[in-house]
């Protein structure tokens, strides 16, 4: 492979790494867990409401 088709790849691939860090995987991972909690409450309320 060409050293300039190499630098290119590399330049990807770090600006890749640099954007998808343990920092934004985190906070994704605790959104989900957030709308999975407020989705798991609007749903036991909704159930106890229903009953007669």
């Amino acid at each position: 492979m060409p050293a300039a088709e190499q630098r290119e790849r590399m330049a990807s691939l770090r600006a890749t790494v640099r954007e998808f860090n343990v920092f934004r995987w985190a906070g994704r991972m605790l959104a989900d867990a957030g709308r999975w909690r407020l989705r798991a409450r609007v749903e036991a309320r909704v159930k106890r409401l229903q009953l007669p």
